[in-house]
């Protein structure tokens, strides 16, 4: 397995170095390293696009899976065929997918998974990818099936940007390779993206400075889905031709561990940790001065758009600032369209002094999860005046 990571901001097409057994003389300690946390449960799921066998034309699944032992749990069936890699939308909770086979379908672009049935919507597009992420923005990139275009034998492979609107896809930057295919890519929590190939040299790209980390031993390189958690504890499961092995790789101490089996053959791999929402402190208010000597209430509007809707928030859940503080009136909140977009806003109302904000703090944040277990967040900015 070969891994390059791709600065953060993919702003313009560039040449990552090619694959070789030289490494390339850097300044290794200029790299941040990722430490392994050992696995723990955690209401973040995990899903998997995958099929009972490793068949090139295999229906494919949905399923979650437990990271702390590899084990499957069945959403439902997409019903297509040739569907490749998943990436779960921060901003909106959506899975995407691509039809990603050039040999099991003759269908391209993207397509949106219910993340609750497994049910497929097409969206459009005219490209096959063969792995796709998302940054924590929610921008959508896509690694190109290297044979349905030819960018294998041309020595490239290319990373695109997509729009998940319409499936529109500009390249964004290229990998040089002189390896196998199993292109991956995967975006740790400081938003750096990480790329991989089939052959298990590992690299890692700092700045556009490329640093040659080492290899791997078999079996773990033959992987075609991997993803990180929020933790920056790398997962990935074994190719599906090959094995349903469930594994971690420590890119700190450089040792890969098996943790155990799937049963399934896995194409695509994506943690959705926590949907990103958009809050208004004080709605109308600009800036969102704060007394925290005040006895009163602050009102804090979660924005509904047409990626989030509001009633999928559970009220109960919901805590406001570092002192958590909780709603103050029983019914949790109430609708309304604050900022005139169409959507309906929930309003929920914080005791002043529970917030826990004090002198120095120039953002507050609102926590809480959905109906369905998911995990949301939204901050905005304050300013404390006393």
């Amino acid at each position: 397995m070969r891994i390059l990571r791709i600065g953060a901001a993919l702003l313009a097409v560039g040449v990552v170095a090619a694959c070789s057994d030289t490494p390339t003389a850097v300044d290794d300690a200029a790299a941040p390293q990722f430490a392994f946390h050992p696995a723990s449960a955690t209401s973040a799921p995990l899903y998997a696009l995958a099929a009972p066998t490793g068949a090139r034309n295999a229906v494919m699944q949905l399923y979650t899976i437990d990271p702390t032992s590899g084990a499957a749990t069945l959403v439902g069936s997409t019903g297509e065929v040739g569907l490749r890699g998943i990436a779960a939308d921060p901003s909106s909770g959506d899975l995407y997918s691509s039809y990603g086979s050039y040999l099991a379908t003759s269908k391209r672009g993207i397509v949106r998974i219910d993340a609750s049935t497994g049910a497929v919507t097409a969206i459009g597009g005219s490209m096959a990818f063969v792995s796709l992420a998302f940054d924590s923005g929610g921008d959508l990139y896509g690694v190109r099936n290297p044979f349905s275009v030819g960018d294998y034998q041309s020595g490239f492979a290319r990373i695109f940007k997509i729009d998940v609107t319409t499936g529109n896809a500009v390249e964004v930057a290229k990998v040089a390779h002189q390896c196998n295919t199993g292109w991956q890519i995967a975006f740790n929590s400081a938003d750096v993206l990480y790329f991989k190939d089939w052959n298990y040299r590992i690299w890692r790209d700092v700045l556009g400075t490329v640093t040659y980390l080492g290899r791997i031993s078999p079996p773990f390189y033959a992987s075609l889905s991997w993803d990180f958690d929020s933790n920056d504890n790398l997962y990935y499961a074994g190719h599906p031709v090959i094995n349903d092995e469930w594994a971690t790789f420590d890119l700190a101490a450089f040792t890969a561990t098996k943790i155990g089996n799937t049963g399934i053959r896995i194409r695509g791999l994506s943690f959705l940790d926590v949907i990103t929402v958009d809050i208004d402190i004080k709605p109308g208010s600009d800036p969102n001065s704060i007394n925290t000597k005040n006895k009163g209430v602050i009102p804090v509007a979660i924005l509904g758009s047409a990626n989030f809707d509001v009633s999928d928030v559970d009220v109960t859940t919901l805590t406001f600032g570092p002192g958590g503080a909780t709603p103050a009136h029983k019914a949790g909140g109430h609708v309304e369209d604050v900022n005139d977009d169409g959507f309906d806003d929930l309003v929920s109302h914080y005791p002043t002094q529970d917030a826990g904000l004090s002198s120095g703090d120039t953002e507050a944040c609102v926590d809480g999860a959905t109906t369905g277990g998911m995990t949301i967040r939204g901050c905005d900015a304050v300013r404390i005046v006393r």
